[in-house]
């Protein structure tokens, strides 16, 4: 996996890209689970819910910068 991580850097992009859409999916489901236990606010719940929803409806503008440095393309002394 990592020699092919090496070989094409666009393939860690997008596990990169994935791993950030999973996580917004998850921080969207605890604050559902908060709001519905009662520890939010539905205020709270509303704004937080549209921030992570406008950021796994336009991930060009507000996630961030997914582009890899040539220094991370490199094998680090832990992968080896």
């Amino acid at each position: 996996m990592h020699t092919s991580l090496e070989n094409q850097p666009w393939l860690h992009q997008e596990e990169l890209k994935g791993a950030w859409r999973e996580a917004l999916h998850a921080q969207r489901s605890t604050l559902t689970t908060l709001f519905r236990d009662h520890i939010i606010s539905e205020e709270t719940y509303a704004d937080l819910v549209s921030e992570v929803d406008t950021m796994i409806t336009d991930p060009e503008s507000t996630w961030p910068d997914l582009q890899l440095a040539p220094e991370d393309l490199e094998p680090s002394e832990e992968d080896e």
